[in-house]
């Protein structure tokens, strides 16, 4: 099961249509673009700047702090209906521009990140690996 984690505590959670509804409710946004948003950016602003505070600020323009708290409230309220988007704000609030060096204690920016390249990942396992004949094609098509 994945899960994140943000100020020290861990959070299991799942991709769902319900969390995906919420987020496009409350922000106008598609969840699953978000994530991948965060990724590309984080990719983006690792290979900008070196200092994990330029770095979060960069990602701030592309994913704001609220935005990510609550993509990650809404993922992490599928495994756990008594989590308050407060707990996980609280948490954002906490984690800003500070770098723990275990990975519990990342920016929210780049625990949405984290989040995102594991979807990507677990996608890529779905559709299984492909012959050097189908990248082929898919390339040919491109």
């Amino acid at each position: 099961m994945p899960s994140f984690t943000l100020c020290y505590k861990q959070y299991d959670y799942e991709v769902t249509l319900a969390a995906s509804k919420e987020f496009k409710q409350e922000t106008g946004k598609c969840l699953i673009d978000f994530i991948c948003l965060a990724c590309s950016a984080y990719v983006d602003a690792k290979n900008a700047s070196g200092l994990l505070k330029d770095r979060t600020v960069s990602m701030m323009q592309v994913v704001p702090s609220d935005d990510c708290a609550f993509a990650l409230y809404c993922l992490a309220k599928t495994k756990n209906r008594a989590l308050t988007f407060e707990e996980v704000w609280d948490a954002t609030m906490k984690t800003q521009f500070v770098e723990s060096g275990d990975g519990k204690n990342e920016p929210v920016q780049i625990v949405a990140a984290q989040v995102g390249i594991n979807f990507i990942n677990q996608r890529q396992e779905l559709d299984g690996p492909k012959d050097s004949a189908e990248r082929q094609d898919d390339t040919e098509t491109a």
